[in-house]
């Protein structure tokens, strides 16, 4: 006699089990996927930079951290900086690394702020025997991170390559920057690099400041008199749009453009009362910085 076998079905829990370990799985494949994808992503934007340093002839470069769009130094940016770094050992460059750079400004009484200063590019070369020194910039996007990496002659100022490109957020990268918006980083500068009150009623800067290499800058009149404000590029185009300020008011020029091959603006600032002009200052601001000059006579 044959015996029948009833065919037995699975049950609810056994198809919710493996319902959840095929989804733990898709995930762990998925993460592992985004985490190549940023690796390789960045490796090309490295390999894109170090092509056109080495078609300049220059060899030895340093690189710094990656700074957010408030040119602040973060985690997440030291963190891609340092994978960036990984990605150009792969060219014929001479790497001096971030943190190395880091110890040098520290033995040379140096802030890591000072780094794009016109007045420090020069005592960076001597200091770290570099030619190059390499600084990027990264905008935190819905699903993707975009960078911007330029590299600057230390000898002459100058910008001499640039290679743009988006990475995959990966859960390194979401943990970075769910640390990083606790921090203040939104507060505008002074001239002078003074961060104001975080309640200080200034615009920010534009989406794509970065891309578009523009900043702000604001005027503000602390005298009894109102002011008329002129601004003017030093070695660029001119704005003729002046700004008359009433006491205890502020106006800005938004969205200025720092020009193609520039990394800093340098531009001056005039005041004048009664058709005198009664100040002048000569100020640098960077991509998607917010520069705050006061009048106080």
């Amino acid at each position: 006699m044959k015996r029948r076998f009833r065919k037995l079905q699975p049950s609810k829990f056994d198809i919710m089990r493996k319902t959840t370990l095929i989804i733990t799985l898709l995930c762990a494949i998925s993460l592992n996927t985004r985490a190549q994808d940023f690796r390789s992503q960045l490796r090309q934007i490295a390999n894109d930079l170090a092509k056109q340093i080495e078609a300049k002839g220059k060899k030895r470069v340093v690189s710094a951290s990656f700074l957010d769009l408030k040119n602040q130094e973060t985690d997440l940016g030291r963190y891609m900086s340092d994978k960036f770094s990984i990605g150009l050992a792969s060219s014929s460059l001479e790497i001096t690394d971030r943190s190395q750079l880091a110890q040098l400004l520290l033995d040379n009484k140096l802030g890591a702020d000072r780094i794009l200063d016109p007045k420090t590019i020069p005592t960076l070369g001597k200091i770290t025997g570099a030619e190059v020194i390499i600084i990027g910039n990264y905008t935190a996007l819905d699903n993707s991170v975009d960078i911007t990496v330029k590299a600057i002659d230390l000898e002459r100022g100058l910008r001499i390559a640039i290679a743009e490109g988006i990475v995959a957020r990966t859960s390194e990268i979401n943990k970075l920057l769910s640390e990083v918006s606790s921090i203040d980083s939104d507060a505008p500068t002074t001239s002078t690099g003074t961060k104001l009150p975080t309640d200080t009623k200034l615009p920010k800067p534009s989406a794509d400041c970065i891309t578009k290499n523009t900043c702000v800058i604001c005027a503000k009149n602390n005298s009894s008199l109102p002011i008329e404000v002129k601004r003017g590029y030093i070695g660029g185009d001119q704005d003729h749009r002046d700004l008359l300020i009433y006491t205890s008011e502020t106006k800005c020029w938004q969205n200025v453009w720092i020009g193609t091959n520039n990394d800093y603006f340098k531009f001056t600032v005039s005041f004048f009362q009664n058709e005198a002009r009664v100040k002048q200052e000569v100020v640098n601001v960077r991509a998607c910085e917010v520069k705050l000059i006061t009048f106080n006579k």
